[in-house]
């Protein structure tokens, strides 16, 4: 019964790549494991284990035993396993896998303490996510190859970004495409600085991006050019603030970066086709 399985660290052959906290109990980390396993010829026995499990998987489709459940994986699966849950690896399939593996003591984030000590949880990591998995992994690895007085710590902040990870997944909120997010972000910067002299250099700056780069996202995206989306939200900006009895139109040119008033009036008559007086 999966109730019964006993605490047990079942450890790969000793050329494989992983580790094993064997001496620091001040470490939130037990083990670690990565590289490519041949579960389809030598499975791993069920057991629960002293701390929670988390995997990804990068390539093949292994078989886990959850609660007695053989499942096959598929490669961006995340598996959540918590302390007394059962679980090891079939010997099933015919090609070896390559995961990433971490057990921690304890959950640090309360919504995953606060589920029960044998739930396990497994979801699909979006694609645009999983380097940062390995790059959390990476950084583990170097850290415990580091070991000093900072280890701890440092640890414990890769942890707490892994639950953070994992309880967004849970989360099940639809994933956003990596394009439409960052134009999302460069518009709500436009409505943020109408008043930018310099719009395009610094959205670059702040997206990390080239303006070719930039400007091919938002021709794809938006059927404009940055520059001219500015403009239109510069313009709408301007037809609110002359709506503003209490603010006097050279006022709304200053607001708006122009250092003339003549530069206003000429654009807000191009863009709208009357002068900004009209809005009287």
């Amino acid at each position: 019964m999966p109730s019964r399985a006993t605490k047990h660290l079942y450890l790969p052959a000793r050329d494989r790549s992983f580790w094993r906290n064997e001496a620091s109990a001040a470490f939130p980390l037990l083990y670690l494991a990565w590289g490519r396993r041949d579960f389809h010829e030598q499975g791993v026995p069920v057991s629960t284990h002293e701390g929670w499990v988390c995997v990804c998987i990068e390539e093949g489709t292994p078989t886990i035993i959850l609660n007695d459940c053989p499942i096959k994986l598929a490669p961006g699966q995340l598996v959540f396993i918590r302390e007394n849950c059962p679980y090891g690896w079939a010997r099933a399939g015919h090609k070896s896998c390559k995961f990433l593996l971490w057990m921690w003591r304890r959950p640090l984030r309360p919504e995953l303490a606060d589920m029960v000590d044998n739930a396990s949880v497994i979801q699909k990591t979006p694609v645009a996510r999983r380097p940062l998995w390995n790059r959390l992994h990476a950084m583990c690895r170097e850290e415990i190859l580091r070991q000093d007085e900072w280890s701890p710590g440092w640890l414990e902040s890769c942890q707490l970004q892994i639950e953070v990870l994992l309880l967004r997944l849970m989360k099940a909120v639809p994933e956003e495409k990596p394009v439409a997010h960052r134009v999302a972000l460069a518009l709500a910067w436009m409505r943020l600085h109408p008043d930018s002299q310099e719009p395009i250099g610094r959205l670059c700056d702040y997206l990390g991006l080239s303006q070719p780069t930039l400007y091919r996202l938002f021709k794809n995206q938006t059927g404009e050019s940055p520059l001219a989306h500015f403009h239109r939200i510069k313009m709408n900006r301007a037809r609110e603030l002359l709506g503003n009895l209490n603010v006097s139109i050279k006022e709304a040119a200053f607001m708006l970066g122009y250092r003339h008033f003549n530069d206003f009036s000429r654009a807000y008559r191009q863009h709208f086709g009357h002068a900004p007086s009209l809005m009287r």
